[in-house]
């Protein structure tokens, strides 16, 4: 398939798949969706969450400079931040019992 049209038709195939796949899910699992009955979503542990896994990742890419250990160094100090903000809450991002 590269050699007649490319290597970016490889993506094109992806993106036909996701919709095949998409398609298939709406139609045919109806129902399955379970609903939260009453709780409210964490804004705060999904914001601390989404900086702190943005932390890592950067640092991680970054790791032999000063900044890329900086940057490790926060995203490790988020993470403990993440879970001491989701103990707190009535309902959870991630629970933690499950651990």
């Amino acid at each position: 398939m590269t050699q007649y049209l490319g290597w970016r038709s490889i993506f094109f195939l992806n993106v036909l798949l996701g919709v095949i796949v998409i398609s298939f899910v709406i139609l045919r699992l109806k129902g399955e969706w379970a609903e939260c009955m009453g709780e409210k979503f964490d804004l705060k542990s999904a914001v601390v969450y989404s900086f702190t896994l943005l932390l890592l990742m950067y640092g991680f890419s970054s790791l032999p400079g000063t900044l890329g250990i900086i940057l490790t160094v926060m995203g490790i100090i988020g993470i403990i931040v993440f879970i001491l903000v989701d103990t707190k809450v009535d309902n959870p991002l991630l629970d933690m019992d499950l651990f």
